[in-house]
């Protein structure tokens, strides 16, 4: 499966399974480096555990480039849950890349009838 969302109905309720990084920023540019900027990060979550900082800019997740918050949400629309990519990022002037999985979050919602 290509994205990492799927929707499961069971027992009358719709449940979306979606993959996330833990990390919230801003896009920046800093000379030729374009990236978001890594304001907060979820202790534990995916990102923490690859060794990402708050502070790190993360520049690629997979082959997607990251230049934004916008482009990161795009980008965890093609991984998929708990199968390991690539992060890309910079920090201290230094370029590093580690391996990573998805996290699992999801929401529930009352399925329409």
């Amino acid at each position: 499966m290509s994205r990492f969302w799927r929707h499961f109905v069971t027992n009358g309720r719709a449940r979306l399974v979606e993959g996330h990084l833990g990390v919230f920023g801003h896009g920046v540019k800093v000379g030729a480096i374009r990236g978001l900027r890594i304001r907060w990060i979820r202790r534990g979550g995916p990102a923490a555990t690859a060794g990402l900082r708050r502070g790190d800019f993360l520049l690629r997740l997979g082959e997607s480039p990251i230049p934004s918050l916008r482009a990161l949400e795009r980008a965890l629309l093609d991984l998929p849950v708990d199968m390991p990519c690539v992060a890309r990022f910079q920090r201290n002037g230094r370029v590093f890349e580690r391996l990573l999985s998805l996290a699992e979050h999801s929401n529930s919602a009352r399925r329409s009838s």
